[in-house]
């Protein structure tokens, strides 16, 4: 369960999504701690934790509690939708 990126699992150590990681693509984009107040660095990162490393994509960055739009995390954004797409 994730309530705007508190990891409610990570708190119960018989929850199921502790026996082993999620593996699904995954796209996680949060602010860093200094710049990000309302969700705690250490709840994104728990949730974090519960994806595969081999099927999460994660973009940390310093804009605080929005999702930036500037070129460069744009490109981010559209290379992990690109991996879902197959040519005909």
């Amino acid at each position: 369960h994730n309530i705007r990126g508190r990891c409610v699992a990570r708190h119960d150590p018989q929850h199921p999504w502790k026996a082993a990681p999620i593996s699904i693509p995954s796209l996680h984009i949060f602010g860093t701690e200094t710049q990000h107040k309302q969700v705690d660095t250490e709840e994104n990162e728990a949730l974090v934790k519960m994806f595969s490393e081999h099927t999460r994509t994660v973009i940390r960055h310093g804009a605080g509690h929005i999702i930036p739009t500037g070129k460069t995390m744009i490109a981010e954004y559209k290379a992990f939708l690109r991996s879902f797409y197959l040519p005909k």
